[in-house]
């Protein structure tokens, strides 16, 4: 079987598992279904990039981008309880009240997980995967290319953060890190050998980093009703949790020069 047979049937398997997550999810109140369900979709969305533009891959990725929108409401809500379950308790029982005070209509929120057309749309994606996914060769350049485009954009990215940025730029490099990330797991096969471990090097930079958008989230949509005790004590956090981003990205930017600050391989410069 050739790579690319290998992973259209790779694809079509993840499909079948979001299909399940996807009921399971809607059905469960618990945290680790959501949770599966967003890694299965982020994946299948993350490897299209490189066929995206062909019409029908564009409306299937489409179609997943939708059903992730529709998860994070669910998703807030369960990671700002989780973030908090561990601070001292005064500070925790505060903001537990203020994340339950205003929670979503889950019932509302989980049937949003199944968009309209889902069922047509994933039903076709075999076929059209078989027919628009191109050949080995020309497929091996479009995914270098990808995988190349956002290592470049990752490496102008980290170079540009400084503590000082919005949260929003540290968000956006975490975007960017999590392509970068499956991109690179996922499709390792058709990159050149030097790349195949940067999924695992970008990973602890993609944590650091996810951690601190929780907490910014945390403030974006409770801060105006802390009190003042736990304003001071998210400030504590959102400092350390800012430390140790900016070590990851460090590090995970070393990596992107291929070991050597300051340095990107030729290929990438091209």
């Amino acid at each position: 079987m050739t790579t690319r047979k290998r992973w259209i049937r790779h694809l079509q398997q993840q499909i079948e598992q979001i299909d399940a997550a996807q009921q399971r999810a809607r059905h469960s109140e618990g945290v680790e279904e959501l949770h599966q369900l967003r890694v299965q979709l982020r994946s299948v969305r993350i490897q299209l990039l490189p066929v995206a533009r062909h019409g029908k891959l564009h409306a299937a990725r489409a179609a997943l981008s939708l059903m992730s929108d529709a998860s994070n409401v669910l998703r807030d809500r369960d990671v700002m309880l989780e973030l908090v379950a561990d601070w001292p308790a005064p500070y925790a029982q505060e903001a537990r009240q203020l994340i339950e005070g205003r929670a979503p209509d889950l019932r509302t929120a989980r049937t949003a997980l199944l968009p309209s057309g889902w069922a047509a749309q994933m039903g076709t994606l075999p076929q059209v995967l078989r027919h628009e996914v191109p050949p080995g060769a020309a497929l091996q350049r479009k995914i270098r290319q990808t995988a190349r485009k956002y290592r470049r954009q990752a490496r102008a990215e980290l170079h540009a953060l400084a503590p000082h940025c919005a949260p929003e730029l540290w968000h956006r490099t975490r975007i960017t890190l999590k392509k970068v990330r499956y991109l690179h797991e996922a499709l390792g096969d058709w990159l050149p050998r030097r790349w195949q471990g940067l999924s695992k090097q970008a990973k602890p930079a993609q944590d650091a980093l996810g951690y601190l958008h929780d907490l910014d989230v945390l403030q974006q949509h409770y801060g105006a009703s802390f009190s003042a005790a736990l304003n001071g004590y998210w400030q504590s956090q959102r400092a350390a949790a800012l430390a140790d981003a900016e070590m990851a990205a460090t590090r995970v930017l070393r990596a992107l020069h291929g070991g050597k600050p300051g340095k990107a391989l030729r290929e990438d410069l091209a």
